[in-house]
């Protein structure tokens, strides 16, 4: 977009003055065409970076809104049983999201402009080319949209859950509401239509279509964006396939931590700490991903710099022969 619009000024300005008594010259977008192919895994890598810290931040939210719901019940199953309607419950859940996503959209905005003024001050210490330090009312705009679209999806399973409980479960204070066992029976004559398998077949469909037709018209089109957007979507199904990998070693961290932490205690005491983390195994999950997603991150953009700086350093080698 840099190259596009100077090279769009740089046609007007020889226009106005005249195309046969001017000879144009342009270094500058030799330079950009230079750096087009680090431009380009750059914008790769802020993408990543980007889903990276949006699914984290739905997972949060949601996080926060199921342990709520799991230790409310008691209190949402009164106010049901006083007249709440179910438009109620949802309002109140979605009130509950919006207070966690309103302070950080606000609290980011105020740092992403310190950020930017001082990175402005920087770069001109450096290049001596004074830059905006202004937020874009387009980077305003997204921000705000962000805010408003990631508590909503991340309520709406804790939404389902709150509107799915039995109200007489709910407001027995005699049982613990935590489930170590779980009964489901189903019928085969009412099984209908498995979503899970039509997910899963549907990400498989467009996986191969997207490995054996996008990325050979692609290369065959040399059109370099669109690849690097198909191996954008392989890295981030990669992620997420090891992140769903590693939840198979959850019990067995959680025993050696279990036998690390509690190595002087008696069995019986370790057995009842098993035991109860075994029970809370789908609330853990949640904060295994999220520290599986964020190490996998913290690796990604460690290497990722790295290379990038390497191939810059390497690029100036050649150039220098």
């Amino acid at each position: 977009s840099v190259a596009l619009t100077f090279v769009e000024y740089t046609s007007k300005l020889i226009y106005i003055l005249g195309l046969n008594q001017v000879d144009a010259d342009m270094p500058v977008l030799h330079g950009l065409n230079d750096l087009q192919i680090f431009s380009l895994f750059l914008g790769l890598i802020l993408n990543i970076i980007t889903f990276i810290l949006l699914f984290l931040s739905i997972l949060l939210i949601y996080s926060l809104l199921m342990v709520s719901v799991e230790t409310r019940t008691f209190e949402m199953g009164i106010l049901r049983m006083v007249g709440m309607s179910r438009g109620g419950v949802i309002q109140l859940l979605l009130i509950q999201a919006f207070t966690y996503a309103v302070p950080a959209w606000f609290v980011g905005i105020v740092l992403a402009e310190i950020l930017s003024f001082l990175a402005s001050i920087y770069f001109k210490y450096l290049t001596g080319i004074p830059l905006s330090a202004n937020l874009t009312l387009k980077g305003i705009i997204y921000a705000t949209i962000l805010g408003i679209v990631i508590p909503i999806i991340s309520s709406i399973l804790p939404i389902r859950q709150a509107l799915t409980k039995n109200l007489h479960d709910s407001i027995d204070v005699r049982r613990s509401k935590t489930k170590a066992v779980e009964m489901k029976v189903e019928r085969s004559e009412d099984g209908g239509v498995s979503w899970t398998l039509i997910s899963v077949g549907l990400c498989l469909t467009i996986f191969g279509f997207s490995i054996y037709y996008v990325i050979p018209l692609s290369l065959l089109s040399e059109k370099l964006t669109l690849l690097l957007n198909m191996f954008f979507l392989l890295l981030i199904m990669m992620l997420l396939g090891l992140v769903m990998l590693s939840l198979n070693l959850q019990f067995l961290i959680e025993r050696f931590v279990v036998a690390i932490c509690l190595w002087w205690e008696k069995s019986a005491i370790t057995n009842v700490v098993l035991k109860n983390l075994v029970a809370h195994r789908k609330r853990n999950r949640q904060t295994t991903m999220m520290y599986a997603i964020s190490l996998g991150f913290i690796i990604f953009i460690y290497v990722s710099y790295d290379v990038q700086i390497k191939s810059i350093l390497y690029q100036n080698q050649q150039q220098s022969g």
